[in-house]
């Protein structure tokens, strides 16, 4: 199964250690988001292949979060 690249693995490092820090599970993040917790688990390890933004700003928002994006040019 593909996998996505850096920045997303950055974004869900700081969204995961977020989660740990407020001292929600995996179960408890799907809850909030209306998913099972399997899927909480692939967004996690970046293994759906097509992890739309709309999944990160509802996983980021179970923790009174937001996800801001910036566009930077590249090189």
């Amino acid at each position: 199964m593909e996998t996505n690249g850096a920045e997303y693995t950055f974004l869900m490092a700081e969204l995961i250690r977020l989660r740990h820090k407020q001292g929600l599970t995996q179960k408890d993040v799907a809850h909030r988001m209306g998913v099972d917790p399997a899927t909480v688990c692939r967004i996690e390890k970046g293994l759906r292949s097509e992890v739309r933004i709309a999944h990160l700003q509802a996983y980021a928002e179970t923790m009174g979060l937001r996800v801001a994006m910036v566009l930077t040019v590249a090189g």
